[in-house]
């Protein structure tokens, strides 16, 4: 999988992620919505480092992207 397709795919989790948030919140389930913001935060990071991530250094290093 290219790295744009993880883009997209790492979007479209978030968005699901932020969706288990606001139905734990509004049924009052506390715990499922740390754990979800927990997970929303890891997809954060993770989209950040692909957005941020630079194809012509990575290929001077040797790496295979």
């Amino acid at each position: 999988m290219g790295r744009l397709e993880k883009i997209k795919e790492t979007k479209v989790e978030i968005i699901e992620v932020r969706d288990q948030v606001r139905i734990a919140l509004e049924n009052n389930n506390f715990e499922q919505a740390v754990d979800c913001i927990a997970d929303l935060k890891e997809l954060a990071l993770e989209l950040k480092c692909l957005e941020n991530f630079d194809e012509e250094a990575a290929q001077m290093v040797g790496g295979d992207y």
